[in-house]
């Protein structure tokens, strides 16, 4: 007899514990589904966010005055994000151009230098030839002075 009570006690003990874990599993889906109706909720507000600021919501009068201040305030820091990128690309610009004028005036200058040696050159060879006339009148062909081309009549002269 005690064996039957003790396996009507140990068969009752099961079932409470059995309907307090049921009970505890109803608990625990309960709230499990409340989280997920809260994360539902919440993934799709940030659906409705994404599309607002790629752009998507063709009707603002669908937004809130909060909404279109907030959606004003991200249009302005985006315009002052581009400007500020807009000028430091004017200024990089800027200072590759100043660059190259530098470059391209100190080759002019190199250039010129060549050209006026190549110019003195020449007239020194027709002055050693005796062509003194025909090497003045080069040398103001090519853009000296007579005054210039004077001096080198002197210097090869005396």
């Amino acid at each position: 007899m005690r064996e039957i009570i003790q396996a009507y006690v140990d068969a009752h003990e099961d079932s409470s514990s059995l309907l307090q874990l049921r009970s505890e599993e109803a608990c625990v889906s309960q709230d499990l589904r409340a989280e997920l109706t809260e994360l539902r909720k919440e993934v799709e507000s940030l659906r409705q966010e994404k599309r607002r600021k790629d752009g998507d919501i063709h009707d603002l009068k669908l937004l809130s005055a909060d909404e279109l201040d907030s959606l004003e305030g991200e249009v302005e820091t985006s315009l002052c994000s581009i400007r500020k990128r807009q000028k430091q690309l004017y200024r990089e610009k800027m200072n590759e151009t100043f660059r190259k004028e530098e470059e391209l005036r100190k080759e002019n200058e190199k250039l010129r230098k060549q050209v006026e040696e190549l110019q003195c050159a020449r007239w020194e060879i027709c002055c050693a030839q005796g062509f003194e006339a025909s090497a003045t009148s080069m040398c103001t062909s090519h853009g000296m002075t007579s005054e210039r081309s004077d001096s080198f009549l002197d210097l090869r002269l005396n």
